[in-house]
């Protein structure tokens, strides 16, 4: 991701479910104003310790819980991190309401998003979607219809858990807004 925020001269970020804050630290401590929302406690406290430890002065942090009412009032930044989150979503409101979400978050983005989200590997009460043929092809595809005006670009593959701890690989994608736009 450094490379792409470098690439396009990235100036302001927004990390939406920034659990304990390491994302929204490094994009601080890069010169990036940013702000982090979260709204689990636990991690919302742990990510507040982060930020006064690690003594960066350019870092928010929102609490809230982002909800289709709401959605619409995220500040707008260059780069949007979009990490781990979208699955949750679904889960919460249904995959028509998570695609409003989305597209919601994307409109924020003047630059760049980055995207993941659990994919087969998440038990069946998140009710994801198949991601048929496979998941790379198939997020690819959703982020393109999604994100108007956009160009989706794979990044790679990536560690992660699933919801019992395991490990497993998911994608990671950046989204980007056309130049024409």
């Amino acid at each position: 991701m450094a490379p792409i925020i470098r690439a396009q001269g990235v100036e302001s970020a927004l990390d939406i479910g920034a659990c304990e804050g390491y994302f929204a630290i490094e994009a601080a401590e890069a010169g990036i104003p940013t702000i982090a929302v979260e709204s689990a406690p636990i991690n919302y406290r742990t990510m507040l310790f982060a930020v006064k430890r690690s003594r960066t002065r350019n870092v928010g942090v929102l609490v809230m819980e982002v909800t289709p009412e709401n959605v619409s009032t995220l500040p707008f930044a260059d780069c949007v991190l979009c990490l781990s989150i979208w699955h949750h979503l679904v889960r919460s409101h249904g995959l028509e309401q998570a695609t409003a979400m989305l597209t919601a978050i994307w409109e924020r983005s003047r630059k760049v998003m980055f995207f993941d989200t659990g994919e087969r590997e998440m038990t069946p009460d998140y009710g994801l979607p198949s991601m048929s043929p496979d998941p790379r092809s198939w997020l690819a595809d959703y982020l393109a219809g999604t994100c108007a005006g956009s160009r989706v670009e794979h990044l790679g593959v990536h560690a992660a858990f699933d919801p019992r701890g395991n490990p497993c690989r998911r994608n990671l994608f950046a989204v980007h807004r056309r130049r024409d736009e």
